[in-house]
């Protein structure tokens, strides 16, 4: 054993199998901890383009080239209209802080485009029962509606919805299907909702945007990817020391 490294009464005398599944396991492992880095750099550097988007001066919805969610999200937009106070959505199961409520979309009518938009008034509390639903505040005459452009995440889907000629207003909704408030509404939306950004015209508790974007899990995934490389080098030394007999 004289020709192997000596440490106190032990002997490191590594094989040559375990030598190679630990230095390709090692690598493996510090592979995916340096890609996981990497995506949380990425999505850092996205959110700050971002949140940069949602900072910027609104600008007129009927200006813009493509009048998509894909192309426009997170946009501060602005445009005139008239709230279509018969004509308002109910969005069942949305939490905030930690209490069941309702967000209200409400349809509204500007001269200058062609499709309704739907604007998300904010959030208001489930009530005693289901059975009794919240009186939504009318808002009347022309508005200079501010908000930025946004799609809501639905929560919990109970039941898919279903159009009825006998269904009253507000209607309530489990998820903002386009193809389902087009036919409700008998008129055309366009695939989002401008969520208003302030209390101008809404007394309602306004809900804070969720980006959709975070570094955190990717942080922690390479953390833990890190972990098992370092437990892949201590099993790798442990398993290689010899007590000198």
């Amino acid at each position: 054993m004289s020709s192997n490294l000596k440490i106190g009464a032990w002997y490191f005398i590594p094989s040559l199998k375990l030598s190679i599944i630990s230095i390709i396991l090692f690598s493996i492992l510090v592979y995916l901890g340096t890609w996981q880095i990497g995506r949380a750099k990425y999505k850092k550097n996205i959110l700050h383009q971002v949140q940069q988007k949602s900072a910027a001066k609104p600008i007129q919805l009927a200006s813009l080239s493509k009048q998509e969610l894909a192309d426009n999200r997170f946009t501060p937009i602005l445009l005139d209209g008239v709230f279509l106070n018969n004509f308002t959505f109910l969005l069942d199961n949305q939490m905030y802080q930690h209490k069941p409520g309702y967000r209200i979309l409400t349809a509204v009518q500007d001269p200058n485009l062609n499709k309704l938009v739907l604007v998300d008034r904010g959030w208001v509390a489930l009530g005693a029962n289901r059975k009794k639903l919240p009186v939504i505040t009318d808002i009347y005459g022309s508005k200079r509606i501010i908000g930025i452009i946004n799609t809501i995440p639905s929560g919990i889907i109970l039941k898919k919805d279903v159009s009825k000629a006998t269904a009253t207003w507000p209607i309530v909704i489990q998820q903002v299907d386009y193809e389902f408030i087009n036919h409700a509404l008998q008129h055309h939306v366009y695939n989002f909702v401008v969520q208003l950004q302030n209390h101008d015209l809404t007394s309602y508790d306004i809900i804070p945007i969720e980006f959709g974007i975070s570094s955190t899990k990717n942080l922690g995934y390479a953390l833990q990817w890190y972990f098992f490389a370092a437990l892949v080098v201590i099993y790798y030394l442990i398993a290689s020391l010899k007590k000198d007999a």
